[in-house]
């Protein structure tokens, strides 16, 4: 079995749900932090074996997200690339993939990560292929969809609800980590911490083009008063909120992953 070795860490700036990223793509948004990671783990497009990425909602205008944006990238069409669909941890699995084709010896090089692109996520017409005939039709919003379980028809935040129950944690536990995430993260962005592994993402606007670099979800204004006073967002006496619940967001992340006898001979 071989051993993996990692030799590039690459990622976008984090856009907020509807926000400087709202309009791109997720290709678009892929496109580049690919084409930075190779550069930064020291190989050429053609040395890729394989390009993994975790990817939610994906898009039928950009099916298979990892192979159109590998080849949208500039990687040789001889590069094979899959796209793994696992909820919030698609990105995690990809690189679990990533790894054990390297461990067995069936790739050398692999580039894996996850892509997001909620804000420019479709809504779907379902029912319109064969013309609506009698009644209302219905637009059908792919974000919310897919965080909902379809057997249960359980949104995240109930789950986040039943969670607190099993596990007695309280409102006021929750919005500490939430402040104390916000402000961990305002901090590092403000000192530069995340400089190095962001790579910029240029949005072509209607007369100019705009450089987007920084992580723009945290917030400044964010106060332990100000979580206190947000009302429970999916049960009317829970505790979750928009404040201490997960975000929507717009990024993309991968790693450059090598067997240790390849990345020797680098």
């Amino acid at each position: 079995m071989h051993n993996v070795v990692i030799t590039a860490a690459v990622r976008s700036p984090i856009g907020t749900f509807g926000g400087a990223l709202k309009n791109v793509t997720p290709v678009e948004l892929a496109v580049p932090v690919l084409q930075e990671a190779v550069k930064r783990g020291g190989v050429e497009p053609h040395e890729v074996d394989e390009v993994i990425l975790g990817h939610c909602i994906q898009r039928t205008d950009e099916a298979n997200t990892a192979r159109t944006a590998a080849l949208a990238a500039g990687f040789p069409d001889t590069v094979t690339g899959y796209t793994i669909q696992r909820q919030c941890s698609s990105g995690m699995q990809a690189i679990m993939s990533a790894a054990m084709q390297i461990q067995l010896g069936v790739s050398d090089v692999v580039v894996a990560g996850g892509v997001e692109a909620m804000s420019s996520s479709p809504y779907a017409l379902k029912q319109h292929r064969w013309g609506q005939r009698l009644q209302h039709g219905e637009i059908r919003d792919t974000v919310w969809e897919v965080l909902e379980d379809p057997i249960h028809h359980i949104m995240m935040g109930e789950t986040a609800e039943n969670l607190v129950e099993q596990y007695e944690i309280t409102r006021e536990e929750q919005d500490e980590v939430a402040l104390r995430s916000h402000t961990l993260a305002l901090k590092a962005i403000e000192s530069g911490h995340f400089d190095d592994q962001i790579v910029p993402i240029t949005i072509k606007e209607r007369r100019k083009e705009v450089v987007f670099s920084k992580d723009e979800h945290p917030r400044a204004d964010i106060t332990a008063e100000k979580l206190a006073g947000l009302k429970p967002a999916f049960r009317k006496d829970g505790s979750v909120t928009a404040g201490n619940a997960s975000g929507l967001n717009d990024g993309s992340a991968v790693l450059v992953l090598m067997s240790e006898e390849k990345a020797k001979e680098k």
